[in-house]
C-alpha cells in the first residue's frame, strides 16, 4: 500500500480564512457550503484509490470550515461498520464512513480537545497500519514465546507433548 498524501486546499481569499490556522472567522454554527463542495474532491480521490491504490488525506482543520460544516460533512458521509480507537498521546478515533475507502480520522489531545480532523481516502488509514519495525519485533517476541513453551515444564512436558 502506498503512503497517503496530505491534501490541503489553499484559498487566497482573506475573507474566508481566519488567520494561519485555516479556521473560519464565521460563527461555528454557520454552514458555508464547504461540506458539499468537498464531495466531488472526495469522489475523485476514491476513483484514484480504486485505479491506483494511492490514498490521500484532506485536512479539514486547514480549510475555512466551521464546526457546522464539519458536522454536515460527517452527516453526509455517515458511519460504516468499521471503527477504531487508538490511545497514543491522546485519543484518536477512526471510522470508515458509509463509503468504503473513505475514513474520518480525528485526533484529540491529552485534554480531550479535538486537534485534527481528516478525511482519509485509503484502504486503511495510515495511522492504523503496523510499522515494519514493530512487525519485526512482534516476530521476535512470538519466536521467543514459542521457544519458552518448548522448554520442559516442571513435570517434564513440553508444548508439543
Amino acid at each position: 500500500m502506498s503512503e497517503a498524501k496530505h491534501l490541503t486546499v489553499l484559498n487566497n481569499n482573506d475573507n474566508n480564512l481566519g488567520g494561519c490556522s485555516g479556521e473560519s472567522e464565521q460563527p461555528s454554527s454557520l454552514r458555508t457550503g464547504l461540506a458539499e463542495a468537498l464531495l466531488p474532491e472526495i469522489a475523485t480521490l476514491v476513483g484514484q484509490l480504486a485505479r491506483t491504490g494511492d490514498g490521500e488525506v484532506i485536512d479539514l482543520r486547514s480549510l475555512p470550515m466551521t464546526d457546522a460544516d464539519r458536522d454536515e460533512l460527517a452527516e453526509i458521509l455517515g458511519r460504516g461498520e468499521v471503527s477504531m480507537t487508538l490511545s497514543v498521546a491522546g485519543e484518536s478515533e477512526l471510522w470508515e464512513t458509509s463509503y468504503p475507502g473513505v475514513w474520518w480520522v480525528r485526533h484529540r489531545g491529552v485534554d480531550g480537545a479535538v486537534l485534527t480532523d481528516f478525511v482519509e481516502v485509503a484502504k486503511v488509514p495510515l495511522i492504523a497500519v503496523s510499522q515494519q519495525q514493530d512487525i519485526k519485533r512482534s516476530q521476535q517476541r512470538l519466536a521467543a514465546l514459542i521457544e519458552s513453551k518448548r522448554q520442559p515444564r516442571n513435570n517434564g512436558e513440553t508444548l508439543n507433548d
